[in-house]
């Protein structure tokens, strides 16, 4: 009985009995995958993009907040150059 299971390669379980067969099944895979990962890409870009609107949105709405924000940012940077600068080991050589 398992013998004739096996003769049968129109049942649904059945392997792909040929190389073209199992070519096209592989090909058909690879088109499904291919579609998900669209799909998910599309939805990534989706929502990155409403992100950067909404981040724009903000900019445009509070340019004093953004200005004061690069501008404390730029002070900090100056103040750990600064710091990092000093606690450096002099290897200058003084003649």
């Amino acid at each position: 009985m398992a013998d004739e299971a096996d003769d049968n390669p129109g049942t649904a379980n059945a392997p792909p009995t040929s190389n073209d067969e199992q070519m096209d099944e592989l090909k058909r895979e690879i088109a499904k995958l291919k579609e998900a990962l669209a799909e998910r890409a599309q939805g990534v870009y989706d929502a990155a993009a409403e992100a950067v609107r909404s981040q724009a949105v903000v900019a445009r709405d509070n340019p004093g907040t953004i200005a004061t924000a690069v501008v404390f940012g730029g002070i900090i940077g100056l103040l750990l150059g600064y710091a990092l600068g000093q606690s450096e080991p002099s290897t200058r050589n003084h003649n």
